[in-house]
């Protein structure tokens, strides 16, 4: 890769950070748009269903269950989505900013925390759309919140997960500041640090699984997203 250029991995975090929902005055917000926030929280947005290799058909099943859900129980999992939505720009502001994370970045996963326990029906009808290995990476990107999509997926021991989400926090507070994030070949030298972090924590079988992955990502992320555009669209 040239000097300067910005990783397959920079550009991918740069594609969550532009496709992370934004908070938004909610009262008449459309169901479809609560189902989309609330299937980016649970694991379910259309990264994680591009990356699991979700098709269209089941990808459509779980968009409608997501807003069949929200349309039913606005008045309970709505303030939940707002909890969620308002952690989530606390902690994007302090990465634009330089400031600390580990509060903001644990008040997100307390807030989906809260926001899946209280939707667990809609989580148990999604998963039913799932094949089994895609289950488990479902489930598995539950326990690893935050995480980018192809590392949150694998199965990972809480040594791991703490040490890549470190990791993951250093680079980020370069991709994602105001400033910094303009200049592709400070981006581009915190992404290949965190690369080698990751090499130094996943075992062989996880890199080659978190390969597979992100070239799912890679290939299916366009339908998802189109899928996700026609929901609204509608």
């Amino acid at each position: 890769m040239t000097k300067g250029m910005m990783s397959p991995l920079a550009i991918a975090m740069l594609i969550a950070f532009v496709c992370a929902p934004s908070i938004d005055a909610f009262a008449e917000t459309p169901a479809c748009e609560l189902g989309k926030e609330l299937r980016t929280a649970l694991g379910l947005g259309p990264m994680e269903l591009a990356a699991m290799g979700v098709d269209e058909a089941h990808e459509t099943s779980i968009i409608n269950a997501a807003t069949d859900y929200c349309d039913l129980n606005r008045e309970t999992i709505e303030p939940l989505i707002v909890a969620v939505q308002t952690a989530r720009q606390t902690t994007m502001g302090n990465y634009e900013t330089g400031a600390s994370v580990d509060d903001s970045d644990n008040a997100l996963v307390s807030a989906i925390a809260d926001l899946a326990a209280a939707a667990g029906d809609a989580v148990s009808t999604m998963q039913g759309s799932l094949n089994g290995n895609q289950q488990t990476w479902q489930s598995n990107v539950q326990a690893n919140l935050l995480l980018d999509t192809s590392i949150a997926a694998l199965d990972l021991t809480s040594e791991q997960r703490t040490s890549l989400r470190a990791a993951q926090a250093t680079r980020d507070l370069v991709g994602r500041h105001h400033k910094n994030r303009k200049n592709y070949a400070m981006v581009g030298s915190a992404a290949a640090t965190f690369e080698e972090a990751v090499a130094g924590i996943l075992n062989e079988t996880q890199q080659s699984q978190r390969a597979s992955l992100q070239s799912a990502l890679g290939t299916n992320l366009g339908t998802a997203l189109q899928s996700e555009s026609n929901n609204c669209a509608e």
